[in-house]
């Protein structure tokens, strides 16, 4: 996903778009930028957001469960008591996130510190 713009390869952008408690089930929001977008209480379960970039987004108490979060860029998002039950952070950047009643149970967390997680709030057992 992604517009070729004079043979130049640009990230879509929808920065500060406002998807609060909308359903986006199993969307493809791969690649995009969602930076400083409010999707508080958004169902995003089984959506694809790979490399997306969601830094200082709002997603407090969004539903990512099973959710494919790799590479995704997460810098400052409020994730608090976001529903992440399996999903999928392998090599996210969770650098200043709020986590505090994240539940993190069974979420792929390879290449992420669980400690620090878990003192930032985060449920993970």
């Amino acid at each position: 996903m992604g517009i070729e713009c004079y043979g130049y390869y640009q990230i879509p952008s929808i920065k500060a778009v406002e998807w609060q408690k909308e359903n986006l089930f199993d969307a493809d929001l791969s690649n995009m930028n969602l930076g400083e977008a409010d999707l508080s209480g958004a169902q995003l379960a089984l959506a694809n957001l790979i490399g997306a970039r969601l830094s200082g987004a709002n997603l407090s108490n969004a539903v990512l469960s099973h959710a494919d979060l790799r590479d995704a860029q997460l810098v400052c998002a409020n994730l608090s008591e976001a529903d992440l039950i399996g999903a999928d952070l392998f090599a996210t950047n969770l650098l200043g996130a709020k986590l505090e009643h994240a539940d993190l149970r069974g979420a792929n967390l390879r290449c992420q510190n669980i400690d620090d997680l878990k003192s930032r709030g985060a449920r993970i057992d």
